[in-house]
């Protein structure tokens, strides 16, 4: 006999999701304000079942850009300091890697292991993007907006959290799963 088949439904954390990435796209557009994108990575990053849990993820979220894009910014005048010396591609990854190397440790002394992997995302982010020239900003103005942008979606992620779709803990035990 065949089993009949059932789509599961969509999620509320999938509708939580999408309902954050529409708010951070129409913020951007009322305010004229580009790099939408870098907002609505965070959306997507933070928006988690709880608001707990969310409001941690942004928390490593904005540690994590602010470490990264910060650091990006003297590493990338090395970088193009050391290139215009000697312009050598394994120099310039050898100082990118440093730089991920630093970020990393430094992250680890501060006992933020969740920050790690976007900080590294974001120093990235500031070394290839400025450094290939596709960017006429400096490297402040760049990570500067990296920081706002980032805050922006995780504002937007907590409150829809708390406000649009509030998760309590009883909620989980009374339906058995959310």
């Amino acid at each position: 006999m065949m089993k009949k088949f059932r789509l599961p439904g969509i999620g509320l954390r999938n509708l939580k999701t999408a309902l954050g990435v529409f708010v951070c796209i129409l913020l951007y557009e009322l305010f004229n304000r580009p790099y939408v994108f870098f907002a609505c990575i965070s959306v997507i990053i933070c928006l988690a079942p709880t608001m707990e849990v969310s409001f941690q993820l942004g928390k490593d979220r904005m540690m994590s850009t602010v470490v990264g894009g910060l650091l990006g910014i003297p590493f990338l005048y090395l970088k193009n300091m050391a290139i215009s010396v000697v312009d050598l591609f394994a120099l310039e990854a050898i100082i990118i890697c440093a730089g991920i190397v630093l970020v990393i440790y430094l992250l680890n002394l501060m006992d933020n292991k969740g920050a790690v992997t976007n900080a590294c995302i974001v120093f990235l982010s500031v070394l290839i993007t400025l450094g290939e020239g596709t960017e006429q900003l400096s490297p402040f103005v760049y990570s500067l907006n990296r920081i706002i942008d980032s805050a922006v979606g995780i504002i937007v992620a907590l409150a829809i959290n708390k406000y649009f779709f509030p998760f309590h803990e009883e909620q989980k035990s009374a339906k058995g799963n959310f």
